[in-house]
């Protein structure tokens, strides 16, 4: 079906003097009934703009053909092929990096690596923070980067959405992995201390180390330094020391604390 348009539109000045606009163009509309579509439109337009007895003339055209289905088909299968190689080489590109992360799993961070990652993870710029979370979703840590995991239980509480709960999705994971090492290093460091202590001199030793202090609901993971007066001091993993009331103390720390409070036992042999 073809139809043939006439258009004129005028729109005089409102005042003497004034912008004043008329348009006229021509047209050829063809339409296929049977397919629904328009097969092509052709359109000539002429804007002429008068203003202070000037007149300035725009010419519009406008050629509009529908692309032949032969043309279409082959446009998409090449659409398809490009869709499909992008695909391929993103799949390739996963694989690539899920390897590396893989063989990386459990080992070492070098030092500036682990640096950058602290630096991350203690900046004061929060969306620095997030992005590094969520670049982490395969770490593993070494033993050596437990400090890591332990700032990622920290970020927990972080009073930002987009930290806290990658960081609590990440934990998740990390938990399990860091109590495994902490019992392995604790298992490692027994069987190589004194072969003559008894039971509980090796409990002992051992709470000298890094171990969890308990007060009320409250936690630190921390060293023992010394005992003063009624108080003991700790080190936490920061650096930072901290006094703390020995009655404070969970009643099974109370009783580590006290133990505590004989020198360690120099070894003869060394």
């Amino acid at each position: 079906m073809t139809i043939a348009t006439t258009y004129r539109l005028v729109s005089p000045a409102a005042k003497k003097n004034g912008q004043a606009i008329e348009i006229n163009g021509t047209g050829t509309f063809i339409f296929d009934r049977e397919l629904g579509i328009t097969e092509s439109h052709d359109m000539k337009r002429t804007v002429a703009v008068t203003e202070d007895g000037s007149t300035v003339t725009i010419p519009m055209t406008v050629n509009y053909t529908r692309m032949p289905l032969e043309d279409y088909q082959t446009q998409e299968k090449e659409r398809q092929e490009r869709l499909a190689k992008a695909q391929k080489d993103h799949a390739e590109r996963s694989a690539k990096a899920s390897a590396a992360a893989k063989a990386a799993e459990g080992k070492k961070l070098d030092a500036e690596k682990k640096k950058q990652i602290l630096a991350d993870l203690n900046s004061s710029q929060w969306p620095k923070t997030a992005n590094r979370l969520r670049s982490m979703s395969r770490f593993v840590p070494h033993p050596d980067d437990f400090d890591i995991a332990m700032r990622v239980k920290e970020l927990q509480t972080h009073k930002v959405l987009s930290v806290y709960k990658p960081a609590r999705d990440l934990w998740i994971k990390l938990d399990p992995i860091v109590e495994a090492g902490k019992k392995e290093m604790a298992a490692t460091s027994t069987a190589s201390g004194n072969p003559f202590a008894t039971e509980d001199e090796k409990a002992t030793d051992s709470a000298r180390g890094l171990r969890e202090w308990t007060s009320g609901e409250f936690k630190v993971e921390a060293q023992f330094i010394k005992f003063d007066g009624t108080k003991i001091v700790l080190k936490r993993k920061d650096g930072k020391e901290l006094s703390v009331p020995v009655n404070l103390l969970s009643p099974a720390d109370q009783k580590i604390a006290e133990s505590l409070k004989k020198p360690a036992k120099k070894n003869p042999f060394e």
